[in-house]
């Protein structure tokens, strides 16, 4: 069995759920907190939505597969956008900026689907795609924040 998981990797602290809210295109309503094993559920509701703080930026973890439009988010944000299916052989990156996509990244079954854009300082041309991801997190969220993981506390939230 691999490793499976959607978010978002925002480059601020967005404490303020209106401009989340405004990023996944739903309302959203705090319900209490989860971890870390309890955010990645592969059982996750649908439209549960957790959510993770740093003083530098913010993880978003929604459900398996969920995909959002990044061409609207506001000026000042660097949005990161990913999918990892280790048991389908799937990994799917975005990366928005400024109001404006910068990135695509698709891989399924060791074929690259689409690659556009330069490729971002975390990605490297060999290697293991979610351990990329991870040192994307570090990177937004702060140094060896991913090592932290186990022990963090999640916002969850209901999305309507």
């Amino acid at each position: 069995m691999g490793f499976n998981f959607s978010g978002l990797i925002i480059n601020k602290k967005l404490e303020d759920t209106s401009k989340l809210s405004s990023i996944l295109e739903t309302s959203l309503q705090k319900t209490g907190n989860s971890k870390f094993e309890e955010a990645l559920s592969a059982s996750k509701e649908d439209g549960v939505i957790d959510v993770l703080y740093s003083e530098q930026g913010t993880l978003v973890i929604t459900e398996q597969g969920a995909i959002y439009d990044l061409e609207g988010i506001s000026e000042g944000l660097e949005v990161i956008q990913f999918i990892i299916s280790e048991v389908s052989d799937t990994y799917y990156l975005e990366k928005a900026k400024d109001n404006n996509l910068v990135r695509k990244y698709i891989s399924s079954q060791g074929e690259i689907v689409e690659n556009q854009g330069d490729a971002l300082s975390f990605e490297k041309e060999e290697g293991d795609f979610g351990e990329q991801v991870w040192t994307a997190i570090d990177e937004v969220l702060g140094n060896d924040f991913s090592s932290k993981m186990e022990e963090a506390v999640f916002h969850r939230y209901a999305a309507s």
